[in-house]
């Protein structure tokens, strides 16, 4: 479960979300939404959609650095409170899929620029003078060579 490129989206209308006090349920949830795949992909011939992880409770809990009873604790929380669904097939494997992870995680908001361009520009007066005497520098530099 090593995901080290990529991120997520997280609003900050999850402080109003029942269980934010609850920090085992909260941390359980935001690591499923960092853990689970970003796009459909199969393992062992099953389709695994997007929003959904597979594993043991044993991998799942190692993977998401928590105790086997916090996590199964918290993976019923959630489950009740409708944030994941949870598919076992005994003795194999469960399927947890985190519910309107699309919701959560819409993909035009990934290629989302932002607007906001940084500069290199101090503000003050020394530092704008400054730069206003580089460029006329510049520009008589400039016109120097362009002299005969």
């Amino acid at each position: 479960m090593n995901r080290a490129n990529g991120f997520i989206t997280l609003s900050r209308k999850i402080l109003d979300w029942e269980w934010v006090d609850d920090d085992a349920v909260f941390s359980c949830f935001v690591k499923l939404l960092l853990a689970v795949n970003h796009k459909d992909s199969k393992w062992h011939n099953i389709v695994i959609k997007r929003g959904s992880i597979v594993g043991s409770t044993e991998t799942l809990c190692d993977g998401l650095r928590m105790k086997r009873t916090t996590f199964k604790r918290c993976r019923k929380i959630l489950q009740e409170c409708g944030a994941i669904e949870v598919y076992v097939q005994k003795n194999q494997y469960q399927m947890i899929t985190v519910v309107n992870y699309d919701k959560y995680q819409s993909l035009c908001s990934v290629g989302r620029k932002t607007t906001h361009k940084p500069t290199n520009r101090k503000t003050g007066k020394k530092t704008d003078r400054a730069t206003t005497i580089e460029q006329g520098a510049v520009k008589k530099r400039s016109s120097n060579l362009h002299s005969p």
